[in-house]
């Protein structure tokens, strides 16, 4: 399990003790946890968690690196097309590389340079960005290549997630340190930190360069060129991958209650509620936005759904195994 996961997964348990109807996913029944673990998800003597705001224990037993890829990358004349799915192999340490279209596609392609544990990537101006939870770094690869051209790395703890500003800023999640750094374009060091920010998880960014982050405590919205966020008060217990549709909207995977969430701008209900299945948690959009491509790890499957009536249209498993991140090429333009 990655670190993300394991983080939802205590979440999800702390979520249960303070009344949410969610049940746990295969593999994370309280029954299974480590000896001195409570139902609760807290070691034996700690304090329940309250009842007003989540709060998540991370022991040392959800941090363990995945096992290492053996062998180089490889790709195909196919996988230099225009229209890919990148899919982020936690366990087995690899990227593989898909075409967007097709019924239970297989791989075309496979990178295995510079990935350490990854989980949240995005695609940017003919660049694939791939967070490495293991190694704390950001790898970056020019679309149809499978060596990196450059490695973000400082001020990372567990990068959970990656998205790329209009004007070529850099965010990453920070898992562990609780917050987003930003680097802005063309810099390698931070240039600014966005904190207060309990296990981030997903970002994404709107037409307005507006930043939005998902967290233990919902969803947190900056505003562009400000580090002071709000939260907008969307009550999801474990919220992952996030985008912005055409509309507007805010699209939020929810791995418990299992589903694909769709907000209106300045509301705290869902409009819409579709993938109602397995634990949705990475998302992408492909350029027209008229298909989410949704990772659901602990299925090992990428179900693709019409947007936005939310019908399925293909789920991908060939060559899948624990989908931690997935991003398309070409990527929406926000």
């Amino acid at each position: 399990m990655s670190p993300t996961a394991r983080v939802l997964a205590g979440m999800a348990i702390v979520a249960l003790t303070n009344g949410c109807s969610a049940s746990l996913p295969s593999g994370t029944a309280a029954a299974s946890l480590p000896s001195g673990m409570t139902g609760a998800g807290v070691p034996l003597g700690t304090a329940a968690a309250s009842s007003t705001r989540m709060t998540t224990i991370v022991p040392s037993w959800m941090r363990l690196a995945p096992p290492r890829a053996s062998g180089p990358g490889w790709i195909s004349p196919a996988a230099r097309g225009k229209r890919l799915l990148f899919v982020a192999n936690y366990n087995d340490n690899v990227v593989e590389i898909y075409k967007a279209e097709g019924s239970n596609q297989s791989p075309i392609g496979q990178i295995t340079s510079g990935i350490s544990g990854p989980e949240g990537m995005t695609v940017a101006k003919k660049f694939l960005y791939v967070s490495n939870t293991s190694s704390n770094t950001v790898s970056v690869y020019r679309v149809g290549k499978t060596t990196p051209v450059k490695t973000y790395s400082q001020d990372l703890s567990g990068p959970a997630d990656v998205a790329v500003g209009t004007d070529g800023t850099v965010y990453v999640s920070n898992l562990f340190g609780n917050d987003v750094i930003a680097y802005a374009n063309g810099s390698m060091s931070p240039t600014a930190t966005y904190s207060g920010l309990d296990f981030p998880i997903g970002v994404t960014l709107d037409a307005a360069n507006d930043l939005y982050v998902t967290y233990t405590a919902g969803i947190e919205e900056f505003p562009s060129g400000s580090t002071s966020g709000k939260n907008l008060g969307i009550s999801l217990a474990t919220a992952s991958g996030i985008a912005i549709d055409p509309e507007d909207d805010i699209v939020v995977a929810n791995q418990m209650p299992a589903g694909v969430y769709v907000y209106p701008q300045g509301t705290t209900q869902p409009s819409t509620i579709f993938g109602q299945e397995g634990d949705p948690n990475p998302i992408a959009f492909l350029k027209d936005r008229q298909e989410l491509f949704v990772g659901e790890p602990l299925s090992n499957t990428v179900n693709v759904y019409a947007y936005p009536s939310g019908t399925k249209v293909n789920s991908v498993t060939t060559g899948v195994n624990f989908p931690a991140g997935v991003a398309v090429s070409p990527a929406a333009p926000f």
